[in-house]
């Protein structure tokens, strides 16, 4: 935009069907206490195109919604839950979706650390209480890191990564594979059982494993 607005605090991205809002906020502070938030400015974003709309800034900004306010706290609490406890590289990926019950899921992802490589596992699930100011619960989804190359493959030949505990793939695996499609076939193998995932994101069941597993296309570190 050719003009410009404050460093915002936070950006919050409503995710629809078709056209995403992008939301610039800033934390309001007074006397060193923080007494909400006020957005900046906003965007829509058309995923299907990559394209953005006009930046529209607010003049003066106007306070946050208390929906938008609620997701930028929970975050924010996700993101400072997860850097206290370790074990994934900042900044992150991040998502969040929220449950029926009000409290909020947030996946933490890293980066991967090598170029021209697609990454299973540095991700993490953060559960927030529904007044986004309280961590119920984080989990580690992946015990290992599974770098993939982006190397051409024969057609059909999957690539694969191995889960070392629990039975099932993790969201984040079917969130990589659609992000790109062309790791799909991807098979996830669980101590008792495989899995494939395709570029649409389908997941089928394909039986128990049976040791030893086939070949990986992607090495386990």
């Amino acid at each position: 935009s050719p003009q410009e607005i404050p460093p915002p605090d936070h950006v919050v991205v409503h995710e629809g069907p078709q056209v995403w809002r992008v939301v610039f906020l800033k934390d309001v502070v007074d006397g060193g206490v923080k007494k909400g938030m006020r957005v900046l400015a906003e965007v829509e974003y058309h995923p299907a195109s990559g394209e953005a709309g006009i930046l529209r800034i607010m003049t003066p900004p106007r306070p946050a919604s208390s929906l938008t306010t609620a997701f930028a706290r929970a975050l924010q609490e996700a993101v400072r839950s997860a850097a206290a406890r370790g074990g994934i590289r900042a900044p992150y990926e991040e998502a969040v979706t929220r449950e029926a019950d009000g409290a909020f899921s947030i996946y933490l992802r890293s980066s991967p650390a090598e170029g021209g490589t697609a990454q299973f596992g540095g991700d993490m699930l953060v559960r927030v209480a529904s007044t986004g100011r309280q961590t119920i619960s984080l989990e580690p989804l992946h015990a290992e890191t599974t770098a993939i190359p982006a190397a051409p493959r024969r057609p059909g030949e999957p690539t694969l990564h191995v889960h070392p505990s629990g039975d099932l793939p993790a969201p984040t695996d079917v969130a990589q594979v659609l992000r790109d499609p062309a790791l799909a076939p991807h098979l996830v193998l669980t101590p008792r059982f495989v899995f494939r995932i395709d570029a649409e994101g389908r997941v089928t069941y394909l039986g128990p494993r049976q040791p030893p597993g086939p070949a990986a296309s992607g090495g386990a570190r």
